[in-house]
């Protein structure tokens, strides 16, 4: 089969007839434009022309793919989505209270402000204005934080399976410096233990004084228990998931040994929380309670304890000011015995208590004078001249 003068400026790329010319300089044109793809290769022989329009077509073939694959705000999914998958990876990567808050954050502050929003749709300056408009600018700084941690994560899961850029990269939040507690003194411990004494009907009272005197966490009381009569044992609960559980032991020290026939630690274990929290805001308003657990630590630091060992009791994998390296610390196995004789500097005051009362809470009729049951109940006092001690012996 003969062959024309045209056939001899034709090759094919990926099933496609592609035609080209040679110029007066002498080179060889090869020209498409086809399927959004346009290429303009030159070369100086047929096989170089081919070999390069081959590769040029594979290149703006790919680049379309891309282009066509790109996300856009009207495209792009919407923004929840990807942030339930992220508290769906924190689910199984966290402890459940670390997973709760992230849980709070998503469901009860991002969803209710970015509900329907696609994932591309956001910028940079929006984001930066929400969180000054929402947080820095009423003083929530803490809150500020964690609201620009958990977007910054979001939008990184967005990036990494979206390619859309993070709007997070550039958004700032001013430094703030968090509030650090204090211990008590000397005479707001006394009046603490006294008030506990008094109170014994609360079971905060006894969850209060173990605080007080064995520096444990509130999130501790609930796994502690007396060993031997000289120890009190718990499991450190700042541990992150996937480590095992680490027990520690706090010598029963003379302070507490003082205050142990007012205690019921089952009492104690079974408080809750956030009756602890509420309770001590209640008596010493300017405390919060993980002071309890700072007074213990100045006390003992105070009382000349070895710093290694009130590092341990408290639960706390390295601390400021000790001058030991981590790996120095985790070759020393400090004894039982030597523990107990440090535990017994720990007594630094000592005062009489006052008389025990388990029934310090107030009547109804003196909590609610104003409640209906109560008038109805003062009127039949008066009508039979009889006093409300006299009403409650009877």
């Amino acid at each position: 089969m003969s062959t024309t003068s045209k056939d001899k400026y034709i090759f094919a790329v990926h099933d496609i007839i592609v035609h080209y010319r040679q110029l007066k300089s002498g080179m060889l044109q090869a020209r498409m434009k086809r399927q959004g793809i346009v290429l303009d290769v030159k070369g100086r022989t047929p096989l170089e022309l081919k070999t390069k329009f081959v590769k040029a077509f594979d290149e703006a073939l790919k680049q379309k793919e891309m282009d066509d694959a790109m996300v856009t705000p009207d495209n792009s999914p919407i923004f929840m989505e990807y942030a339930y998958k992220w508290l769906a990876i924190k689910k199984r990567t966290t402890k459940p209270s670390t997973y709760k808050e992230y849980y709070r954050q998503v469901d009860n502050v991002l969803f209710l402000k970015f509900a329907d929003r696609k994932a591309a749709s956001f910028t940079r300056d929006e984001l930066q204005q929400y969180l000054f408009d929402e947080y820095v600018d009423a003083n929530k700084m803490r809150t500020a934080h964690k609201i620009h941690l958990t977007l910054r994560c979001i939008f990184d899961l967005i990036e990494d399976d979206l390619g859309i850029p993070s709007p997070m990269k550039k958004v700032i939040v001013p430094r703030y410096t968090s509030k650090h507690g204090r211990a008590f003194t000397y005479d707001e411990e006394r009046q603490l233990v006294d008030y506990c004494i008094t109170h014994l009907d609360y079971e905060t009272s006894h969850a209060f004084l173990v605080l007080l005197y064995t520096g444990m966490r509130r999130s501790e009381l609930a796994k502690m228990e007396i060993v031997d009569d000289k120890w009190i044992k718990t499991v450190t609960s700042k541990q992150r998931m996937g480590r095992d559980e680490e027990e520690r032991l706090i010598p029963i020290t003379p302070m507490l040994r003082r205050v142990m026939p007012y205690i019921n630690f089952e009492t104690a274990k079974n408080c809750k929380v956030g009756a602890v929290t509420s309770r001590l805001h209640r008596v010493f308003s300017n405390h919060h309670t993980h002071e309890l657990r700072y007074t213990f630590i100045t006390r003992c630091k105070e009382s000349g304890v070895n710093l290694e060992l009130v590092m341990m009791w408290d639960g706390h994998s390295q601390e400021k000011g000790i001058g030991s390296s981590v790996v120095d610390r985790g070759y020393t196995d400090y004894s039982k015995e030597f523990q107990l004789k440090q535990s017994l500097l720990v007594d630094y005051q000592q005062w009489d208590f006052l008389e025990p009362c388990y029934n310090s809470r107030p009547r109804p009729e003196d909590r609610f004078p104003n409640s209906k049951y109560n008038k109805e109940r003062a009127r039949m006092l008066a009508a039979s001249n009889n006093s409300i001690d006299t009403v409650y012996a009877k």
